[in-house]
């Protein structure tokens, strides 16, 4: 949503660092399941970010400002794959 944009922008980078790697690890293990639920891309996005997520955000206000966006979309990525997952787990219980 609109809102969660400036989220990733306020998040330490340490705890950036941490999420891109989550990403990365979880597109790797998953990536036939997300092949089938993310656009090609949403996942040349995500894994853009998993790779450099330092270069979503910077220092700079008006850099910060227009990555916005991306930020919002990355948001709207892991929110599609969570909600695929916690699917998953429950057709599997």
């Amino acid at each position: 949503s609109k809102h969660h944009g400036g989220a990733f922008l306020q998040m330490p980078r340490t705890h950036l660092m941490s999420v891109a790697a989550t990403v990365q690890y979880q597109m790797r293990k998953h990536a036939s399941l997300l092949q089938a639920v993310l656009t090609p891309s949403e996942r040349r996005a995500a894994t853009a970010f998993a790779q450099a997520p330092q270069d979503y955000f910077d220092a700079a206000p008006t850099f910060k400002q227009s990555y916005a966006p991306q930020s919002g979309e990355i948001f709207g990525i892991l929110r599609q794959m969570k909600e695929t997952f916690e699917s998953n787990l429950s057709a599997s219980q």
